[in-house]
């Protein structure tokens, strides 16, 4: 990088390390929404109830996990 003359290069390399370490790093995930969720759904409160043990049992259809 400290190499290189031009700093639109200089720039280019550095949007395009940082991009690929957030995409490594962070985790991406899609929320389905309905039109038939409560007013207070929203799509950051599915995606806790996505990441518990119970959800996840539920989303995959393991009844033995999910406690009723």
């Amino acid at each position: 990088m400290y190499s290189m003359n031009d700093y639109n290069k200089h720039a280019e390399f550095f949007y395009y390390s940082l991009n690929s370490a957030i995409e490594e790093t962070v985790p991406t995930y899609s929320v389905k929404m309905s039109s038939s969720d409560r007013p207070w759904i929203t799509p950051y409160f599915k995606s806790l109830i996505r990441l518990t043990k119970r959800g996840n049992a539920f989303a995959n259809g393991n009844l033995a996990l999910y406690p009723s």
